[in-house]
């Protein structure tokens, strides 16, 4: 990736698609990653030296040098310099899927996940941070499921109000932070009888016991179910 004045990008792109290359505009508000931003840097290590970072754990690779980082690498250098240093996306994504088997963009959108569609082999997901859609989410989810990677499903319920099935039933449960919210459930058990009637009818077939939930506007809490 190049990052510049606008008319000399634009003149690389025109070349780049001249000589058969495709070429992709990213659409930001700065010239990041260029000398055009480097009044950010000492500003941005201001910052830094008051942060603690921890020596580098397991394999990373940087998009600013393309390369796997040692694990001695000044995190702190690194960061700054790459306020004013070309990005090397495509490098790095090629180093690093040699080991990778599904690639998961955590950030909006989805326009590195198109990039790295383009240059690997390899299943990328795009999360869309933020947007207004867990469809990112689950579907990560469910690729990460299939290549066998551990799932913890409860962390996707937790703080929801959700129900399942059981063979006598539904049961539901209710969150903690309902008792926020400015309406009310009531939970009950109830059991299905014959009601009396002058009229004869048919006797139902035995009934188990079932939940049901009924719902009701009103500013007191929301009990939990007993």
């Amino acid at each position: 990736m190049i990052s510049g004045e606008a008319h000399a990008i634009a003149a690389v792109v025109a070349r780049a698609r001249a000589m058969g290359a495709e070429a992709v505009t990213l659409p930001v508000s700065h010239a990041f990653h260029s000398e055009l931003v480097a009044e950010a840097a000492p500003i941005l290590a201001t910052v830094l030296g008051r942060e603690r970072f921890d020596p580098l754990q397991g394999n990373v690779i940087s998009t600013v040098t393309g390369s796997l980082l040692a694990l001695d690498t000044n995190l702190r250098e690194l960061i700054c310099s790459q306020v004013t240093r070309p990005v090397r996306f495509l490098e790095a994504v090629v180093a690093a899927s040699r080991d990778v088997d599904l690639w998961i963009e955590v950030g909006p959108g989805s326009v590195l996940s198109g990039l790295v569609r383009q240059t690997v082999a390899v299943p990328v997901i795009s999360l869309d941070a933020g947007g207004s859609s867990l469809e990112g989410l689950l579907k990560a989810v469910g690729a990460a499921f299939v290549l066998g990677a551990p799932i913890h499903h409860r962390e996707l319920f937790e703080g929801r109000l959700t129900g399942h099935s059981t063979s006598t039933g539904v049961r539901s449960s209710s969150p903690a932070h309902a008792k926020a919210r400015p309406w009310s459930a009531r939970l009950r058990r109830r059991r299905v009888r014959r009601r009396p009637s002058s009229r004869r009818r048919p006797i139902p077939p035995r009934l188990p016991w079932t939940w049901s939930v009924s719902w009701s506007r009103s500013d007191r809490s929301c009990p939990s179910p007993a």
